[in-house]
């Protein structure tokens, strides 16, 4: 793996769910980005769920080939706009913008901090992502 290749975004503190975060990382992870990219603007139109794969207890399905779904409207825009910002720092780096693709999408808990006010008990959500997007290489056929 070298980094002429890739482009990063290492995001710290992110003020979403890691809940969805982590669903909506499985759904894109090793997808095109365009077509990635595309997806979760239907979400955005509610024309896409995500599908929840692992926090889905007591959700309904949804129409087409799959199970329990949500449409996650703040984690999708700051997602997409992270896969924006990487995708900018590929063209920087000289990268050819139809063979990116999402190699790496890894969401984790970040820090908590108590809100304030009224309700002052609650903790904050936050999230720290890492997005790493490679180019692809064409293999030729009758390269052996």
């Amino acid at each position: 793996m070298t980094e002429q290749n890739l482009a990063r975004v290492n995001v710290k503190d992110l003020p979403i769910s890691t809940k969805w975060a982590i669903e909506i990382s499985n759904f894109i992870r090793h997808k095109n980005l365009s077509q990635a990219k595309k997806q979760l603007e239907k979400v955005l139109e509610y024309k896409l769920a995500i599908p929840l794969r692992r926090f889905n207890f007591d959700r309904g399905h949804r129409k087409g080939n799959m199970g329990p779904g949500f449409y996650p409207q703040k984690s999708t825009k700051y997602i997409l706009s992270l896969l924006n910002s990487a995708e900018a720092n590929a063209e920087y780096k000289g990268l050819n913008k139809e063979s990116l693709y999402i190699k790496e999408i890894i969401p984790n808990k970040g820090s908590t901090s108590w809100r304030t006010g009224r309700h002052g008990r609650r903790q904050a959500k936050r999230t720290n992502l890492n997005l790493v997007i490679e180019e692809r290489k064409k293999w030729l056929k009758d390269n052996s």
